[in-house]
């Protein structure tokens, strides 16, 4: 102890400004307290961009779509955002038909293109309820969030690999979904399984990004075959 010091007696009171100052926000839970329990009960949504350059194809956007029952992923790109609704409605229709399952509800990030009256009379209409974020709070959509992160990590690897042209972009996020929905996951497969089954989703030749996908993905692809498998084909063709 030091001899001299006058004793300085500890305030009783509390200080208001400093308390404010220091403030922090309260952890968000690492799992949401409740998960969807059948297939198509709950669909994440997000839309990613702008995206330059454009891709061959002249989109800026991509928009996913996650099934939380079984994270089964979809993605289409997009020009604009305002072709948003569009595209719902047909990943509506077709999910639908191929499952047998009907949308229940929609969780999204409180976006223009999901907030519009045309989109919530549609979702009125068909009996889907909107699920909005708080604003600046991605952590409550973390499902699609946090995919949106691996597709574009597994995207820049195979083009940064390959030294090939930004604008194959969208190509390459369509062969990392596409191989996303093949791996393994502790979610139940059955219903991936049966859409993956119904609807072949990639566009590209996937030898090109093998060497980069075999050492991040527990999956065989071959290194010589050159084919090609599109939504709209139901064989497959040398390049």
């Amino acid at each position: 102890m030091v001899e001299g010091l006058p004793l300085i007696a500890q305030p009783n009171q509390l200080c208001d400004g400093c308390l404010l100052g220091k403030q922090v926000r309260k952890p968000f839970p690492k799992e949401s307290s409740s998960r969807a329990t059948k297939s198509l009960q709950l669909v994440h949504a997000d839309i990613c961009g702008p995206i330059k350059p454009s891709s061959h194809g002249k989109s800026n956007y991509f928009l996913l779509f996650i099934d939380d029952f079984s994270h089964k992923t979809w993605v289409y790109f997009l020009t604009r955002k305002d072709e948003a609704f569009g595209v719902f409605q047909k990943f509506k229709a077709q999910v639908e038909n191929e499952s047998g399952f009907t949308i229940k509800a929609l969780r999204n990030d409180r976006g223009g293109e999901f907030t519009s009256m045309e989109f919530n009379k549609f979702c009125e209409t068909n009996g889907i309820r909107c699920f909005l974020t708080v604003p600046y709070s991605p952590q409550q959509n973390g499902v699609v969030e946090c995919k949106n992160r691996s597709i574009l990590n597994m995207t820049r690897s195979m083009l940064k690999s390959k030294n090939m042209p930004k604008e194959f972009w969208a190509k390459a996020i369509a062969c990392a979904v596409y191989l996303s929905n093949l791996s393994p996951s502790r979610n139940n497969s059955s219903f991936r399984d049966v859409i993956c089954e119904a609807s072949r989703e990639v566009d590209m030749p996937l030898d090109v990004f093998a060497p980069a996908l075999r050492s991040a993905l527990s999956i065989n692809i071959s290194p010589t075959s050159l084919w090609h498998n599109s939504r709209t084909s139901r064989g497959v063709r040398p390049l």
